[in-house]
């Protein structure tokens, strides 16, 4: 029998200049689905959510600045996970949800690893894919090459306004290049502090995140994992998305 399906929209006002746009969709354990650079809860994934909303209720806000969130343009740091983590738990505690589920990609999966550190008792688990907590001057020339704008698309305009993704990329290659000159660390060395059960997924082909850093994070979490996808870039959930959602569901499903 089908699973009837819910569907919430919503704005959380964070500040006086802070509103964060959010769907909840589906029913049970809450999931909080995290987005990438230049993605939004509703784009990023679409196929993946719908699958986790017939067995949860998955929580896909738009970060700060990105589709119906604001502010624009988006403001980047060297802090910006942290401080889009701090959004995060700030929108759960609104929300009135613990024991979450956290499931994050790109960016999405550097700001999960600071979730269970800001709010451990919010946070049921963590999956990560193409984020690894620490960024070595081997992805420069990676990160650099985001300036081409080869990436984007007429859909990426709609969703974050044209006028905005300019300025949006230069500060997010500058905030990145930024944490690698200033050695790296985004929460590599404060991974013992994520005491739930955590799955780190990355693509051996994945240019911005070498399967050693990835390793080693999922190494510094006490109970930590980490599965690597042999012949796989950065987005392991649109190359392998059968396997992916497999080794997903059963892993929220131990937790």
């Amino acid at each position: 029998m089908a699973i009837e399906r819910s569907l919430e929209l919503a704005f959380f006002e964070r500040s006086a200049d802070k509103k964060l746009y959010y769907e909840i969709d589906g029913s049970g354990d809450p999931i909080l689905l995290i987005h990438g650079f230049m993605g939004t809860g509703s784009s990023e994934f679409p196929e993946l959510r719908a699958a986790l909303a017939k067995k949860y209720q998955v929580i896909a806000p738009d970060l700060s600045g990105y589709g119906q969130s604001t502010p624009k343009p988006r403001l980047y740091g060297v802090d910006f996970y942290r401080n889009d983590a701090e959004d995060l738990v700030a929108l759960l505690e609104y929300l009135n949800l613990t024991r979450v589920h956290v499931v994050g990609y790109s960016d999405g999966g550097e700001i999960g690893f600071w979730l269970p550190i800001l709010a451990p008792d919010r946070i049921r688990s963590l999956v990560t894919w193409g984020a690894v907590g620490y960024f070595d001057k081997s992805i420069r020339e990676s990160i650099l090459s985001m300036l081409n704008m080869r990436w984007r698309t007429p859909k990426t305009d709609e969703m974050h306004g044209a006028e905005h993704i300019k300025e949006m990329t230069n500060r997010w290659v500058a905030s990145m290049l930024g944490m690698i000159d200033r050695g790296g660390d985004v929460t590599l060395s404060r991974a013992a502090q994520i005491t739930c059960p955590a799955l780190v997924i990355l693509g051996d082909r994945d240019r911005l995140n070498p399967a050693p850093n990835g390793q080693a994070i999922a190494k510094a979490i006490p109970k930590g994992r980490f599965s690597l996808y042999k012949d796989t870039g950065h987005s392991v959930h649109l190359q392998q998305p059968r396997k992916f959602l497999q080794e997903v569901e059963q892993f929220l499903k131990k937790t």
